[in-house]
């Protein structure tokens, strides 16, 4: 017995066998994690959902003025720009729209967002006195902007036009449907409601 040594190490066949189960139990894991995130996906094919009226409004209300120091005299003309084609299909939950030179983004359900350049009251290099307003375009052919943009646009003009004091004096500079189209120009009360 004291010439036998007693061996602890595992045959090689046993590690091999222990390292198959251990690459199978990862890829089995790792496929697992992910069909569930691909499940979690919130999908292009899904249709974004809409904001009610009421919401719209105290919504662009709120990106205009909460949280900003705004400098009314800085701002004369609001411009409504075209963003890239498809501007938001499959955006992740944690993406945010931020072009240089926009400040404020309508994605392609009509939803508004703020950009840095509006919080830090930050003019466009182009156009030092005007506020921008990107709208996403569809990837097909329609309307642009569409009835929902059309309507956000309406709100975020009246809630620009309030906070810096315009009395509906603003000019609003809307880009044509395609490059070549001629911009139309309005001011902001010919596109508030009439009640004001």
């Amino acid at each position: 017995m004291g010439d036998q040594a007693v061996s602890l190490q595992p045959s090689h066949m046993d590690q091999h066998t222990r390292m198959l189960k251990t690459l199978v139990c990862l890829a089995v894991a790792m496929t697992g994690t992910a069909a569930f995130l691909h499940w979690l996906d919130p999908s292009s094919t899904l249709r974004a959902p809409t904001l009610a009226a009421h919401d719209v409004a105290v919504l662009v209300r709120s990106l205009v003025t909460d949280a900003v120091d705004i400098k009314p005299d800085q701002w004369k003309d609001v411009e409504v720009v075209a963003g890239p084609i498809g501007g938001n299909a499959g955006t992740p939950l944690t993406a945010s729209p931020d072009s240089a030179g926009c400040h404020f983004y309508i994605d392609q359900a009509g939803r508004p967002s703020r950009a840095r350049g509006w919080s830090r009251q930050m003019p466009p290099d182009d156009a030092p006195h005007t506020v921008r307003i990107q709208v996403a375009r569809a990837s097909g052919a329609g309307e642009f902007p569409t009835p929902l943009q059309w309507f956000t646009i309406r709100n975020l003009v009246e809630a620009l036009d309030a906070a810096l004091l315009q009395n509906g004096a603003m000019r609003v500079y809307i880009q044509g449907d395609s490059a070549d189209a001629a911009a139309s120009v309005y001011l902001a009360a010919d596109l508030l409601p009439a009640s004001r």
